[in-house]
């Protein structure tokens, strides 16, 4: 004995779909996942923006304090916060620029500002200003304060510092603070 199925004629067959409702509610769920992962997105690159500004300056700073040492004559890195772009100087024994602009000027991307300079106790949040560093390593203890133009400047976590110590090897970056 043989059992068929009969399957109702083409008419009867209920073609299955999605209501207009359902699809809404999916769009609406894919839309704010788009809108969130956008936002994040620009977030991320503002912070990466500035965060390169900043590994800028400390490569500078290394790379001045090598062309001292190299040199056994002084070298300077110059930061003109105006303008928020930096350069290194090859200084002659007298301080006096013997090379200016030996490393030609960086500017540190749009929209990156330079906050604040410090110099040992000296401080600066404008003008060109020369930290200078020494042959035989007695280097100024060295902060530098980065931050997007148009982020608030009472905001702690819109700041990247980048800080050397006298007598230290390689400045540091901090993330989302001013020491």
């Amino acid at each position: 004995m043989v059992y068929t199925m009969k399957t109702p004629p083409l008419s009867k067959v209920r073609r299955r779909g999605f209501s207009l409702a359902e699809l809404l509610v999916v769009l609406a769920i894919v839309l704010f996942a788009v809108t969130i992962s956008l936002l994040a997105y620009g977030n991320y690159r503002q912070g990466a923006t500035v965060r390169s500004a900043a590994d800028k300056v400390r490569a500078a700073m290394v790379q001045a304090r090598y062309r001292a040492i190299a040199s056994n004559l002084p070298s300077a890195l110059v930061l003109d916060l105006d303008n928020s772009a930096i350069w290194i100087d090859d200084l002659d024994e007298n301080f006096d620029p013997r090379a200016p602009k030996a490393v030609h000027p960086e500017h540190l991307g749009d929209d990156v500002i330079i906050d604040l300079l410090r110099i040992n106790a000296d401080s600066f949040d404008s003008g060109v200003h020369q930290v200078v560093f020494r042959p035989d390593d007695t280097n100024p203890f060295v902060t530098v304060h980065l931050r997007l133009e148009f982020d608030d400047p009472a905001d702690e976590d819109s700041f990247y510092s980048v800080q050397m110590y006298p007598n230290s090897a390689e400045p540091r970056v901090w993330a989302n603070v001013r020491r």
